[in-house]
């Protein structure tokens, strides 16, 4: 596999140089970034990380959730529970199981 092929994309510089700082502290560079990426796409068959709209409904939802957990204590929320908060807002749980789950994660 010796043959390139060149891609040209339209992107924000500060994007560019942003990913370009963290790909270069890995030992990458940008090029070799987007040929793993794609790689990627071909091995799983779709994009490798989750891509999510939020919507004001679901902004919504999980800042209802997130006072409720304030209201019982206010503890920070850590990543356990921005995820159960998250399944709630999509509407993969009801609020009776977000509440309890948030609970027994305390």
């Amino acid at each position: 596999m010796n043959k390139t092929e060149t891609i040209h994309v339209r992107i924000a510089p500060e994007i560019k140089q942003e990913a370009e700082q963290v790909i270069n502290g890995m030992g990458l560079n940008l090029s070799y970034a987007i040929s793993i990426f794609l790689k990627q796409v071909i091995n799983h068959k779709k994009i490798p990380f989750d891509i999510t709209y939020v919507d004001e409904e679901t902004i919504a939802k999980e800042e209802e959730l997130i006072y409720a957990i304030n209201r019982t204590g206010g503890k920070d929320i850590d990543e356990k529970s921005k995820k159960i908060i998250h399944l709630y807002a999509t509407d993969q749980i009801d609020y009776d199981t977000a509440l309890y789950a948030l609970m027994r994660s305390y």
